[in-house]
């Protein structure tokens, strides 16, 4: 799903200083396969664990492709209470994985 992050405190508060976009794709995950990571044509992604206070940590992924000796993406446990936070040169719409337990700490919607 894609939600306006300014009507989702807690994800607003967290991804500060970390993008400026104004939306946010929302996915519901206990693992997530880190993809995406060399450049491809102009597109890459880079992969973090964000906590809702927002500290970030990037996890580490192969940056060659698998054709030049870069090794296979990493599937990563979402933290409890923490999400994983996906950013990208093309798809600039951020997207943050959090587990379907943490579904009421990081949806939290002001009025």
């Amino acid at each position: 799903m894609i939600i306006t992050t300014k009507q989702h405190p807690t994800i607003a508060a967290a991804l500060r200083g970390h993008t400026r976009k104004h939306k946010c794709i929302i996915r519901m995950q206990d693992t997530i396969e880190c993809t995406g990571t060399c450049w491809d044509g102009g597109s890459r992604s880079s992969w973090w664990t964000l906590t809702t206070d927002g500290k970030i940590e990037q996890i580490p992924c192969p940056s060659n492709p698998p054709q030049f000796g870069g090794g296979k993406a990493p599937t990563v446990n979402v933290p409890e209470g923490g999400a994983i936070l996906t950013l990208g040169t093309l798809p600039a719409t951020p997207a943050l994985t959090i587990r379907e337990a943490d579904k009421d700490l990081w949806m939290t919607v002001s009025t």
